[in-house]
């Protein structure tokens, strides 16, 4: 036979057929061994191929010249890995050039039982198992590994049967990759699902990136390529993507510390430059970061140098997000964050500063609560400037630069002033009774302001003698003045013993004294006339007086037109105006439009007490 017909012919007799799935390689050792040679490398280099490295598109184009049917070379170029660009093209499938091995020879005793000969998908590095059989794949006969110089099918070298190689049984281990792979090689075609756009390279690449990065037992770093799990991998990969969101945070949570995840992406997932950048090109590459990113975003920081991706839903925030959405300037924000401890651990000298989800919720929380030392008159009920008096003693919390709803000016906490005010009166039980005086008296009969006084009883050197629930803050305090209960009890008895009645003078001069005492703000005369005013000292609040013999009465005009802000300050606190002027005789305008309150005093115990009401009418309308 003359070298010419070798080389047109490899082989004298072809009775073989390629079987589906049977690359080159495995159809020319199948040859090889039916000539009757031990070699295939030996054979091939006497033919003239390159017997030392196995080429499958060689050996391709050397079978191809025989006079085999159309079907059987199909078969053979579907099955026979082609070289191109880094990448093997398998039928329609693509494999990089590491995820392929034709240096030994890998096989399942249990097929080659039923059929001798080769399947390709052996080849693939990452495949470890037959998915038919459910075995691991053997990779050596009695302590010895094959190489592809061996070209028979049916024993080793020594003689030993391969079909009844040691293998062990996968013992329920998963093989879905397997399978797909198999089913794909063998088909030609693609499974249905949202992996079927991928080539297998890609698939491999990603399902062997889950495996290195979640079966590491030290999340500082990807295990070695040779441990890593594709079916584990591709477990994670075939989810749809809510659970593969929900995995992927869940394991960063449970693996991750909080101390790391702060220290950014590549910190809490090592490696994950390296590993893509060793595979270019694959197109599952961005699918897994854009969850990886995203995800992550949610639980750790995220640097904002990550260009290509703008979670919508971020677990953090820079300072400057943050103060973006509340409303606030940074440097108030960043300022308002050291006063409250809230990230004990940040370095304040300029470093950038991140809040996860839970810092940022508190820190909300904590300006939502801000309120202006003016709004505080519903809660300590001081007004604002008595307020500051607490502020600037330092007994509450000024916080500056936080101009909330746009306005400026300093603010304090809510709960903090209400947790004042529960101290305060907290401990004090007894309810006010008839010739005790009010807060705003009692501060008038020390000569000190609102103010200070609210200041001696947080210090503790003054506590009240009663306290009025249904009164805000320091307006619910009312003190005992020994005089005044010696006034009280004397009124008391007059009234028991019908002695309490008295001409118009002393009824004038009893409210008149009185009246000095515990409200100076009222300007009123010495002596009555038949029909006068009394005012307070800047004229917000008047009362006309009218008199008799032995009586006179007080009438508070409150109306929409002519004293409109008496009248919204009325709508504002409708309650607590019918409560200090129970007494009082309500109705209506000539126009209807108003109030009329009606003050009657015939006896000195009712001249006492309307003192008491105008000092609530004050506190309240002026």
């Amino acid at each position: 036979m003359s070298l010419d017909f070798k080389l047109a012919r490899p082989f004298s007799r072809w009775r073989l057929k390629p079987e589906i799935g049977e690359p080159s390689y495995g159809y020319f050792a199948r040859e090889v061994s039916d000539e009757g040679h031990d070699s295939l490398r030996v054979y091939a280099n006497e033919i003239g191929l390159d017997g030392r490295d196995i080429n499958p598109e060689q050996l391709l184009h050397s079978l191809e010249r025989l006079p085999l049917d159309q079907m059987f070379k199909n078969r053979l170029r579907n099955a026979t890995p082609m070289l191109g660009e880094r990448f093997y093209s398998l039928g329609h499938e693509r494999l990089r050039q590491k995820q392929v091995s034709f240096q030994t020879r890998r096989f399942c005793p249990k097929c080659l039982a039923e059929k001798r000969f080769h399947r390709v998908w052996w080849d693939i590095v990452n495949l470890y198992a037959c998915p038919v059989h459910e075995v691991y794949l053997a990779t050596e006969v009695q302590g010895q590994r094959l190489n592809w110089s061996w070209p028979h099918f049916d024993h080793s070298p020594k003689g030993y049967p391969l079909a009844k190689a040691s293998v062990r049984p996968t013992e329920g281990i998963s093989l879905r990759f397997h399978s797909l792979v198999v089913a794909r090689l063998t088909s030609g075609e693609r499974e249905s699902g949202s992996l079927a756009s991928y080539d297998l390279s890609d698939i491999i690449d990603a399902a062997t990136f889950f495996s290195r990065w979640m079966q590491s037992d030290n999340p500082a770093k990807l295990l070695p390529p040779s441990a890593a799990d594709v079916e584990y991998g591709f477990l994670i990969l075939e989810r749809d993507e809510a659970d593969l969101r929900t995995q992927v945070r869940e394991w960063l949570v449970a693996n991750v510390s909080d101390e790391v995840r702060r220290q950014g992406f590549h910190a809490s997932v090592p490696g994950f430059s390296n590993y893509w950048a060793n595979r270019p090109n694959c197109r599952l590459q961005a699918n897994i970061e854009t969850v990886l990113f995203e995800v992550f975003a949610q639980v750790g920081t995220l640097s904002r140098k990550f260009a290509r991706h703008r979670p919508s839903e971020r677990g953090e925030r820079t300072l400057l997000e943050a103060s973006r959405a509340l409303g606030l300037p940074p440097k108030g924000v960043s300022k308002f964050v050291r006063q409250l401890d809230l990230l004990p651990v940040a370095k304040w000298n300029g470093d950038a500063l991140s809040f996860d989800g839970e810092t940022f919720r508190r820190l909300k929380e904590a300006v939502d609560d801000l309120i202006s030392s003016t709004d505080t008159w519903d809660i300590a009920g001081l007004p604002g400037h008595e307020f500051r008096v607490l502020i600037k003693a330092g007994k509450v919390q000024e916080f500056l630069g936080l101009p909330v709803d746009g306005k400026r000016g300093g603010r304090v906490s809510a709960r903090a002033v209400t947790s004042l005010i529960q101290k305060v009166t907290g401990s004090v039980e007894r309810e006010p009774r008839r010739g005790m005086m009010t807060f705003f008296s009692y501060a008038k009969h020390l000569g000190i302001s609102q103010g200070d006084l609210a200041l001696r009883i947080v210090e503790g050197s003054l506590v009240a003698d009663a306290v009025d629930p249904a009164r805000p803050g320091f307006r619910s305090m009312y003190f005992n003045v020994s005089e005044e209960g010696e006034d009280a009890q004397h009124d008391a008895e007059m009234a028991d013993t019908g002695h309490d009645k008295a001409d118009l003078a002393t009824l004038w001069e009893c409210f008149r004294s009185r009246l000095n005492a515990v409200c100076p703000a009222f300007k009123v005369p010495d002596e009555p006339s038949p029909e006068f005013q009394i005012f307070t000292s800047n004229r917000k609040l008047a009362l006309k007086v009218t008199t008799e013999a032995s009586a006179f009465s007080l009438v508070l005009t409150l109306h929409p037109e002519l004293t409109r802000r008496r009248w919204e300050r009325y709508q504002g606190d409708k309650e607590e105006l019918h409560r200090i002027a129970v007494e009082g005789c309500w109705t209506p305008t000539q126009d209807s439009k108003g109030l009329d309150i009606t003050l009657n005093v015939t006896a000195r115990h009712q001249a006492r007490e309307m003192v008491t009401v105008l000092n609530g009418l004050q506190l309240l309308l002026a």
